[in-house]
């Protein structure tokens, strides 16, 4: 039965991501039966055993839609699993609450070897789409052409921050439907000073045409730009806002084609926009995760309160502040992490620190007035200091071990 309502909040996961051709891919290990959510493009798989997702967007056919008059609703999702693993897929959609409960309006396009049949809903909740998973391959929410009556959908807006020659700055400004993930928009920026991602929702009219502004210390282009709901597999900014001086805060204004201001905040960029974006992405008061580049800090403390801050195969740096971690971790594959005063786990990596603990795997340890040791069982420091003195302790094929003298 087809009704509206809300589920159980699911356990959530900030899955690995890896960038090709601007192209995001997740993967994931499930530990076990369960529902879970991805926090970046929250997707939710219920799981009915241990196994490991890998997801991506992909793009729609419209040639396989059109026979059956729908729509995309959203992106679609090429997902891969053992077989079985996965029980119920929950996609999230970005409609509006009179529109929910329109019976027949929103299906899941199954497309698989260039075939596509529709699922209906086993429930559609205020923010998710419910249904049996009988095979995995692409799946997307569609709607109903005849059947879409309301045209206004949930949005959000996404602002990428470029630093010109002339040292004033440019912003790109995307108005986006609200289950688009900003990940899969920030993958495809380059160049970049930063990103943001402002928590306000803004509803949006398919075919109406909007204005943005930021004041005068701005000039926008194009003055109105009309909005469509497309999905991929590439985005591109409504509106680039150039500023003509660096204002300590920033008022953007968003309007209808009647002239109603729809959505304002006012905000700082140089509390904002901390991180390069293009290859790095950043996440301000959650977790971050640097997708195929360089995860930098200029000046500023980069904090993760409670979280993971990744870096995949690339370089961590930060430059004049520090890098921080409460209740976390600061994972590194194959890349340096220099770290002034803590501790820092690395698995394949160089690692210096200085005056903090020094925890390698496989790597190669340098330590200027901190403990040094080695978890796999190599290198053990039992009851005295490991220390060098200009010189280096290498452990090859065998261990060392110092005991203290009597």
């Amino acid at each position: 039965m087809l009704f509206c309502s809300e589920f159980q909040p699911p356990s959530t996961f900030t899955p690995e991501v890896e960038t090709e051709s601007r192209q995001i891919s997740y993967r994931f290990r499930c530990p076990g039966p369960g529902v879970f959510q991805c926090t970046l493009t929250r997707l939710v798989f219920d799981m009915a055993k241990a196994a490991e997702l890998q997801y991506r967007t992909v793009q729609w056919d419209d040639s396989l839609l059109q026979p059956a008059v729908k729509t995309p609703a959203g992106p679609l999702f090429n997902i891969t699993c053992s077989e079985n693993a996965v029980r119920q897929l929950h996609l999230p959609h970005c409609e509006i609450k009179e529109a929910l409960c329109v019976d027949g309006l929103l299906s899941v396009a199954h497309i698989s070897n260039h075939k596509i049949n529709f699922l209906e809903p086993l429930e559609i909740t205020a923010t998710h789409v419910v249904v049996n998973v009988p095979h995995l391959s692409d799946f997307g929410l569609t709607w109903d052409c005849v059947k879409r009556t309301y045209n206004s959908i949930n949005g959000h807006v996404l602002v990428f921050c470029k630093t010109l020659r002339t040292g004033l700055r440019s912003l790109d400004m995307f108005l986006i439907p609200g289950n688009i993930p900003w990940i899969e928009v920030a993958a495809q920026q380059e160049n970049g000073d930063g990103y943001i991602e402002f928590s306000a929702p803004i509803l949006l009219n398919s075919g109406q045409s909007y204005s943005a502004e930021g004041g005068p210390e701005t000039r926008t282009e194009p003055e109105q730009a009309q909005f469509h709901s497309r999905f991929g597999p590439t985005y591109r900014p409504t509106f680039q806002l150039f500023l003509t001086t660096n204002p300590n805060i920033l008022t953007l204004i968003i309007k209808n084609q009647r002239g109603e201001v729809i959505w304002q905040t006012s905000f700082s960029l140089s509390d904002l926009v901390i991180t390069a974006v293009g290859k790095a992405v950043t996440s301000v008061g959650g977790a971050m995760t640097s997708v195929g580049g360089a995860l930098t800090n200029l000046g500023r403390a980069v904090a993760d309160v409670g979280g993971t801050v990744t870096s995949a195969g690339r370089a961590m740096t930060c430059v004049g502040g520090a890098v921080t971690t409460v209740s976390g971790v600061l994972p590194d594959v194959g890349g340096a992490l220099p770290d002034a005063g803590g501790a820092v786990t690395a698995v394949g990596g160089a690692v210096t620190a200085v005056g903090g603990a020094v925890t390698a795997v496989g790597g190669v340890m340098t330590t200027a007035g901190g403990a040094m040791t080695d978890m796999g069982g190599a290198m053990t420091d039992a009851g005295v200091t490991l220390t060098t003195a200009g010189g280096a302790v290498t452990d090859v094929g065998g261990a060392v071990t110092m005991r203290a003298e009597p």
